[in-house]
């Protein structure tokens, strides 16, 4: 399994934004219950797809309120630091392969907008 570590930062970030990487796993997982059950379910799987769309639109939704009142907290500050996380994924010999998530301003309107729209698509 990956190991998480952390970059520490001044300004507190919340739950939502230390777990950012729930909001494309919600869909991915809805998507692998309707490949695999969807022909069983009353409405044929569509009821999955909604409400993992609208997970992943309440998680983007809490993580840009999160990312709002950190920017407001931040005082003077002229940069506010992207909450980053990042995990061993393959480790090889001394230099280890690794993946993570940085969480800035843009990211998280993406995130809502991305979010939003599939939403409004199902």
């Amino acid at each position: 399994m990956a190991a998480a570590t952390e970059v520490l930062h001044s300004l507190s970030s919340g739950w939502f934004l230390e777990h950012a990487w729930l909001i494309p796993i919600v869909p991915a997982i809805g998507f692998a219950l309707i490949i695999l059950f969807g022909k069983r379910l009353p409405m044929k799987g569509s009821e999955v797809g909604i409400l993992s769309m609208l997970a992943s639109l309440v998680l983007s939704g809490g993580a840009a309120y999160q990312w709002i009142a950190r920017v407001n907290s931040g005082g003077e500050e002229q940069f506010i630091s992207p909450v980053v996380r990042t995990w061993k994924w393959w480790p090889i010999g001394d230099a280890p392969l690794t993946i993570g998530q940085s969480i800035d301003g843009l990211a998280v309107i993406v995130l809502v907008v991305v979010a939003f729209i599939s939403a409004l698509v199902q």
